[in-house]
């Protein structure tokens, strides 16, 4: 790797493309944010970080717009993106949960695999541990059209330290809706191959969940995002409960 600029200012030079006009200054400032989160982490308080972090997001989205021409540029600025939110809800300690209930079932309770016509309860639950605020802007479900989610409850503007927004979904399991399993398959231990079901989903780990749970939230003015699958409680006597994808 010696002679290779692995810097974000020296990307252009690493994929040996002339630099668009701009590009140095755009660049630098993202480079420039990172060194100010860098400086001020604390283990102690790792939100004070956040500030940084959100004008380093805000500058690499502007980035990603400015080269629309450069597909590699825009890749590699695509994870950059990325790890900004990342790090972001990392340093705020962000929690999205997303759990499937019976409908009106006390908070926690356990509940069976879901089937097609059934009416479940989905409560999500958005909490900020880190010291600066943030101001949700929405708790929403993907797939809710399909699933006919109503909400049932609004969305709060702020959230400040160790505050929880929480959301209530009706929601009615689709009548077409697919038995849930792995997208691939085999006959047996003997098949030296599997069978892909479904080829939208060919080279996951595991096929994408049925039902996902998503916030999304202003902090300093950037706004950032965050998503979860949701999940359902199952017992496990004599061990207590599982969490497992609905």
């Amino acid at each position: 790797f010696e002679g290779l600029d692995t810097t974000i200012p020296g990307l252009f030079k690493a994929i040996r493309r002339p630099a668009p006009a701009g590009a140095a200054a755009l660049l630098a400032s993202i480079d420039t944010e990172t060194k100010a989160a860098v400086s001020v982490f604390s283990l102690k308080d790792p939100s004070a970080a956040v500030p940084a972090l959100a004008r380093g997001l805000a500058a690499t989205r502007k980035a990603i717009a400015q080269f629309t021409s450069e597909p590699d540029a825009v890749f590699i600025l695509d994870v950059k993106e990325r790890q900004f939110v990342d790090a972001i809800n990392t340093a705020l300690g962000i929690e999205l949960q997303a759990t499937a209930q019976a409908p009106g079932s006390p908070e926690g309770s356990a509940t069976g695999p879901a089937v097609p016509g059934e009416k479940i309860e989905v409560r999500a639950a958005l909490s900020n541990r880190g010291a600066v605020d943030i101001e949700p802007t929405e708790i929403a479900l993907i797939n809710s059209d399909a699933w006919d989610a109503q909400a049932a409850t609004p969305v709060p503007s702020l959230l400040t330290l160790n505050q929880t927004a929480r959301r209530t979904f009706s929601v009615t399991v689709p009548e077409q809706a697919p038995l849930a399993r792995p997208y691939f398959e085999r006959a047996s231990i003997a098949e030296p191959r599997y069978t892909i079901r479904d080829a939208t989903q060919s080279y996951r780990p595991a096929s994408e969940a049925v039902l996902t749970a998503q916030a999304r939230y202003l902090v300093a003015g950037v706004p950032v995002s965050i998503r979860s699958a949701v999940r359902r409680r199952e017992a496990h006597l004599p061990y207590g409960e599982e969490l497992r994808e609905l």
